[in-house]
């Protein structure tokens, strides 16, 4: 798995605002690119690299607005609405989660259209891999949650040291 980041936006930015970015990725499900003259590596990148599991983060310049799952092969649309879904290139997506104020983070250094975080040090890789990590332990526990309300119990399992006694904390807080 890879993690990359986007901007979602035709020529002109400025009719591209956040809500109007989080709207296409609800109605359409997809995340793509362009076709534009000097645009052939990322575009290359997007058609040939970037694959089913991977981890967006679709930004506005640094500003982060989702953090998204591809789950589709891509696919060409010939005819685009230009409204909407200008991209001619595209993959179907899974939301993981929308960006909210108090997660009072950035993503640095964020150049180009779309951009693959090859070093995984870097800190626009450290932060989209932590908001990711985020997502999971949320999703983890909230499973656990609905397991615990349902069953009235769980075993944890695992070597000393693994954090069972941790999770048992931070599962109860959750319910209280």
């Amino acid at each position: 798995m890879n993690y990359w980041h986007i901007q979602l936006h035709p020529d002109n930015t400025g009719d591209f605002p956040p809500e109007k970015v989080k709207r296409i990725l609800n109605d359409t499900s997809f995340i793509g690119l362009g076709e534009w003259e000097k645009g052939e590596y990322q575009i290359k990148q997007f058609v040939d690299v970037l694959k089913i599991g991977d981890i967006v983060a679709v930004r506005s310049g640094q500003t982060p607005i989702s953090l998204v799952e591809v789950v589709g092969d891509t696919e060409y649309q010939e005819e685009v609405n230009e409204e909407l879904d200008w991209f001619q290139n595209r993959k179907k997506i899974k939301i993981l989660d929308f960006y909210k104020p108090e997660y009072d983070f950035f993503i640095p250094k964020a150049m180009g259209t779309f951009s693959i975080c090859s070093n995984q040090k870097s800190e626009t890789a450290k932060v989209i891999i932590n908001w990711h990590q985020k997502i999971k332990y949320n999703t983890a526990m909230k499973n656990t949650i609905k397991i615990l309300k349902y069953k009235h119990q769980v075993i944890l399992q695992g070597p000393p040291g693994t954090g069972k006694t941790r999770l048992a904390k931070l599962i109860a807080d959750e319910l209280i």
